[in-house]
């Protein structure tokens, strides 16, 4: 039975090593185990991305709903900071003596 036939049959972990050996063959196999390794690439690349179309895809959550500000109630103090406020630096300017 040819690997190609096989293909289906195989699991993902299998499959990967598949292509990594027909990758590495293509590459630095002889003038035959080249020949045999490109052809045989087309199919297995084929046979991965079908599996991952159909692979489920992941579920975002939905964002969450913010909650409104509550709104201030007159004459109610709310902070500010000391940028807001113009107050002076905590460090002192330096005199020149």
């Amino acid at each position: 039975m040819k690997i190609i036939e096989m293909l289906p049959g195989l699991d993902d972990k299998a499959l990967a090593t598949v292509h990594a050996n027909a990758v590495r063959l293509a590459e630095h196999g002889t003038k035959k185990q080249q020949q045999d390794a490109n052809t045989a690439l087309v199919p297995i690349e084929a046979e991965q991305a079908r599996r991952e179309a159909a692979k489920p895809q992941p579920i975002r959550p939905a964002p969450r709903a913010r909650k409104p500000k509550a709104a201030a109630e007159p004459g109610a103090r709310t902070r500010k900071s000391k940028a807001t406020t113009g107050a002076a630096s905590a460090v002192p300017e330096r005199a020149d003596h």
